[in-house]
């Protein structure tokens, strides 16, 4: 039996992200238009600004050997391998906090 899923250095909960991003979530079917809204003429927000593609992730965790626990799954957006996107979701699954660098 192989209990590497029990060692301490192993998280109780991986993100998944699929492989293909969805094709019919855009940044105006997304996000509010409050975040998307402009005072200026030719100004663009950074969320237009930022490439992007939208993906389900899936919060799963490992209860033995032959289980596997989904807790819930989400559509959000991923800038890219190479971008700095860390995504850290807590203990009680309630928060999730999203850190970039651009």
């Amino acid at each position: 039996m192989d209990n590497t899923y029990k060692k301490d250095w192993y998280l109780p909960r991986a993100l998944l992200k699929s492989v293909e991003p969805l094709e019919n979530v855009t940044d105006d079917t997304y996000f509010e238009p409050e975040m998307l809204r402009t005072s200026l003429e030719n100004n663009k927000t950074y969320i237009k600004v930022m490439q992007k593609k939208f993906h389900n992730f899936k919060l799963i965790e490992i209860m033995n050997e032959l289980e596997v626990k989904e807790h819930f799954t989400f559509i959000h957006p991923f800038y890219g391998i190479g971008k700095y996107q860390r995504i850290f979701i807590s203990d009680n699954m309630e928060y999730m906090l999203e850190r970039l660098i651009n």
